[in-house]
């Protein structure tokens, strides 16, 4: 039950953020956002999140045994950020078939 909750937590996660990424960039390209970093709550709204993601990623860098998963999983969570969150979650969690606890979830390389 904890695996599959994890499972589709993660994809949804996933799929929810893609989803706003694509209507975004429908919307109006990235590209044309750059008087946004004059706004202060801007910028610490951005520093919260990358600050978000590498908390993450030293998650993801302690459970990783092989380096160059390491790295690529960095790669990653900086360029697809909370798409990549939560497919990973999605991962781990199909690939522990004997999942039992969170504790598990989170410890177990």
């Amino acid at each position: 039950m904890l695996r599959r909750t994890l499972i589709v937590f993660g994809i949804t996660h996933s799929l929810v953020m893609l989803s706003m990424t694509i209507w975004s960039s429908l919307q109006d390209s990235i590209l044309n956002q750059a008087h946004l970093f004059q706004n202060a709550w801007f910028l610490a709204t951005l520093l919260d999140t990358y600050l978000a993601f590498l908390l993450f990623y030293l998650w993801v860098f302690s459970v990783t045994p092989k380096w160059h998963f390491k790295l690529l999983h960095l790669i990653a969570i900086i360029t697809l950020g909370n798409i990549m969150m939560g497919l990973y979650v999605a991962y781990r969690a199909y690939k522990m078939a004997h999942l039992q606890s969170i504790k598990q979830f989170l410890t177990e390389k």
